[in-house]
C-alpha cells in the first residue's frame, strides 16, 4: 500500500510537471501538486504511527 501511494504521489508530481510547464491548463493543474504533497505526507504518517511489535518468535504469546 506504501508503494503504491508514492507512485501514484509520483504520477501526479509528473502530471504536475507536465500540465505545469508545457501546456497551459490553469491554476486547477496544481491540484495535482497538492493532491501528491497529500498522499506523501499521509503515506509518512501512517508507516511512522502504524509501526507494529512483531515478536521474534513466532510461537512467542501464544499458549
Amino acid at each position: 500500500m506504501r508503494t503504491l501511494l508514492y507512485l501514484l504521489a509520483i504520477l501526479l508530481v509528473v502530471g504536475w510537471v507536465v500540465g505545469a510547464f508545457i501546456y497551459v491548463i490553469g491554476s486547477i493543474i496544481h491540484l495535482l501538486l497538492v493532491a501528491a504533497i497529500v498522499l506523501i505526507l499521509f503515506s509518512y504518517f501512517r508507516s511512522r504511527f502504524s509501526k507494529r511489535k512483531v515478536p521474534k518468535n513466532p510461537t512467542e504469546g501464544r499458549p
